[in-house]
């Protein structure tokens, strides 16, 4: 069973490439279907720097985090929605102060699960039937996401963003 996982595992990237050729051509015609446009990640600079009173500051982003109970940004105060992640209940935008990821725009969701290590550098999500090969790509049943940097994969067909190790998914 493990050597017939692996096999196809390896057959799944060794073609991966093509994979990711295809979804840049297709990348460049618009998406069908909403109008909506997909979410926009982007990462926030600095660290937060604990005071030792459990609150953590970020002197770059002028924001303070209180671990599992708030963010408070220049931009409004985000609460907890789970893996880590804040929201502003005001712009629904989504924030995640260890990954530094801000993300504006669309659906943000949870996935289940956990990735396994079937062979050196591939994990394997058994649940969603995704394989992530770190820095390389995530390949799901949706398509091949691409690294944008800090542990996130960006579709480029969609725009949607995924974190395997956090499992969060943000979609139009």
């Amino acid at each position: 069973m493990r050597i017939t996982c692996c096999r196809f595992l390896l057959s799944v990237f060794a073609a991966l490439p093509a994979i990711v050729l295809c979804t840049e051509v297709q990348a460049q015609r618009p998406v069908p279907g909403s109008s909506m446009s997909a979410p926009v990640t982007s990462f926030r600079p600095g660290g937060y720097v604990q005071n030792g009173n459990g609150i953590s500051q970020n002197h770059t982003t002028r924001s303070t985090y209180i671990q599992g109970q708030a963010v408070i940004k220049p931009s409004g105060v985000y609460t907890p929605t789970g893996n880590g992640y804040y929201r502003n209940p005001n712009t629904g935008n989504v924030y995640n102060p260890t990954t530094g990821s801000y993300t504006q725009g669309g659906n943000m969701q949870l996935r289940p699960g956990g990735y396994n290590q079937v062979a050196p550098g591939i994990h394997v999500n058994s649940t969603t039937g995704s394989v992530h090969v770190p820095n390389v790509g995530v390949a799901k049943p949706s398509g091949v996401y691409r690294p944008m940097g800090n542990g996130y994969y960006q579709n480029p067909n969609t725009g949607n963003v995924y974190n395997p190790t956090t499992g969060a998914y943000f979609s139009r």
